[in-house]
């Protein structure tokens, strides 16, 4: 949906035998998640996106708000435990 919008969409995933069904659901970039996950602690990293959907949580999720452009989007979908 979000890459007919002409977005350009990079997707995380820890099983590298999803990369290709992720890029048939629309994703142009698949990442690991592996070389995704920033555990720094520092309060922001890098703006890298305009807006993000999340539905892992954890390290994922505070990966993304951190380095989410300023006046960006970030949704979470399912539950949410806690971020250390």
């Amino acid at each position: 949906m979000v890459s007919k919008a002409r977005y350009h969409v990079v997707a995380s995933t820890g099983k590298s035998d999803k990369k290709e069904f992720l890029m048939q659901l629309g994703a142009e970039e698949v990442i690991s998640r592996n070389d995704f996950f920033d555990t720094s602690q520092k309060s922001l990293l890098n703006a890298k996106w305009i807006a993000a959907v999340d539905n892992v949580g954890g390290n994922t999720l505070s990966t993304i708000i951190r380095s989410t452009k300023p006046h960006g989007v970030v949704t979470s979908v399912g539950w949410l435990n806690q971020i250390n």
